[in-house]
């Protein structure tokens, strides 16, 4: 598997001669037909609101395949945690700082990493080590992410160093326990990315 990892707009990933489509439909996949969530998608393919807010996608090419990806989306404008799962702010204010950006729609494909469920697979491992460099770009000093427990548990397992946000604690969300994270850029965070 020789993988690549790049991000931009979707404008500027279009650009590049990219298939900006396979990325939503890897998220049809995944969040409608796997976890049956209740998703916005037509013709097999997963986009919402916040596709059009101008994210930047962080995004993972085996060839000429999109097999993972995440979107960004700084918390000055519109974004999943504040509008979608409020519930997970447990009373505390959401974050609106330019220099602080949720990432949102973590996809992979799990035809790709099937043989991987001990540890966080190639495709995980090639987008957390771009976040320090996606941070650098845009100025960001942290992030903040809604993700399963499940992966929560990997990536403190992997010495990933995340923070629960407002001491969340996990809450069910379809069939998937949630949790809120800071994903902290610090010298610890960029130490521990450049070993996987």
């Amino acid at each position: 598997m020789s993988l690549s990892v790049f991000s931009g707009t979707a404008r500027e990933i279009i650009l590049k001669g990219v298939d900006l489509k396979q990325l939503f439909r890897l998220r049809h996949s995944a969040f409608y037909e796997k976890h049956q969530w209740s998703v916005n998608s037509i013709d097999e393919l997963e986009f919402d609101y916040f596709d059009i807010c101008n994210p930047k996608y962080i995004i993972v090419q085996n060839g000429n395949k999109i097999v993972g990806g995440w979107r960004a989306l700084p918390t000055t404008g519109p974004y999943m945690l504040e509008e979608v799962f409020s519930e997970l702010l447990l009373g505390a204010h959401a974050p609106k700082e330019k220099s602080i950006w949720e990432l949102s729609r973590f996809v992979i494909d799990s035809e790709v990493h099937k043989s991987e469920t001990q540890s966080l697979n190639a495709i995980t491992r090639k987008m957390i080590k771009e976040l320090p460099k996606f941070a650098d770009e845009n100025r960001i000093s942290r992030f903040i992410t809604v993700t399963s427990l499940s992966l929560e548990r990997l990536m403190l397992r992997s010495n990933i160093p995340l923070e629960r946000f407002a001491g969340n604690t996990p809450i069910k969300i379809g069939k998937v326990k949630t949790v809120t994270c800071w994903v902290n850029m610090c010298a610890n965070f960029r130490m521990e990315a450049t070993k996987l």
